[in-house]
């Protein structure tokens, strides 16, 4: 593998972490809290955390998606990058993806299926090197919209 291969899975491995952490940090949090005997919330409150148990399960399906995306990448494994990708695609359009109707949110999610579609285009021809762009373009538009969500949805609840 090249030099450039190298710097550009190590980056795509660390942006992957750091989006791994951002989401379970959540949910290890609120696990610590309910095992510190914290009073009995409400119902409303229940059916948050309950909300938020399902958001943190569905982005582990899009972390896993995307491991399995990098790991073909690495390897040269198309079958991998196109069934991760594929996923990723799968994932995109399901109603659990849409947490807000705002512009930016949906231009975000667009600028995602965009690069997922390059992404499987690049694969199904064999094409690493813009297999790799295509993966890269989709880390970057994952990390846009999380800045975002967390400025812009976060900050209002």
């Amino acid at each position: 593998m090249t030099r450039y291969y190298r710097v550009l899975s190590s980056i795509i491995v660390f942006t992957m972490m750091g989006i791994g952490s951002f989401v379970l940090s959540k949910s290890f949090a609120e696990d610590e809290q309910n095992r510190k005997g914290q009073p009995i919330k409400s119902r409303e409150q229940q059916e948050s955390k309950a909300s938020n148990n399902d958001l943190a399960k569905f982005m582990r399906g899009k972390l896993d998606a995307s491991s399995q995306i990098l790991d073909g990448l690495c390897t040269e494994d198309f079958r991998k990058i196109i069934s991760g990708a594929s996923k990723l695609q799968e994932l995109s359009a399901a109603e659990s993806w849409r947490v807000s109707t705002d512009v930016m949110y949906r231009q975000h999610s667009a600028e995602l299926r965009g690069a997922v579609k390059d992404l499987l285009n690049a694969a199904s021809k064999k094409n690493l090197d813009g297999a790799a762009l295509a993966w890269t373009r989709t880390t970057l538009s994952c990390i846009e919209c999380h800045k975002w969500v967390r400025a812009t949805l976060i900050s209002k609840g």
